[in-house]
């Protein structure tokens, strides 16, 4: 049983020594990984940012092109609608017409 005890330690000591490389390595992955996935959290945020701030404008470019849709046509409705002239009666037709008899 006591010459177990040497062996034992024996193999932990060669399993520390042939495992730490692989170990390193496998942190160092998973640093990696995890940094990655910080990042696509991050860039996911910014895309949202954008992706509002794009729905802002885009309401705004709404609004003013019916604004000017609106200025436009008020523009361009006295030029469509041919000119009213009126015509003029006699002075003395519309002095009759309040004037008690």
């Amino acid at each position: 049983m006591e010459e177990l005890i040497p062996i034992t330690m024996f193999m932990c000591i060669a399993a520390v020594m042939i495992l730490r490389p692989i170990t390193r390595k496998l942190g160092g992955l998973i640093e990696v990984m995890t940094t990655q996935r910080q990042q696509v959290r991050s860039d996911d945020q910014t895309s949202l940012r954008v992706a509002m701030m794009l729905e802002q404008v885009a309401k705004r470019l709404d609004s003013m092109e019916e604004r000017l849709d609106f200025t436009e046509r008020l523009v361009a409705a006295p030029r469509q609608q041919p000119k009213r002239q009126f015509q003029r009666r006699p002075i003395e037709a519309e002095l009759e017409e309040y004037l008690i008899p």
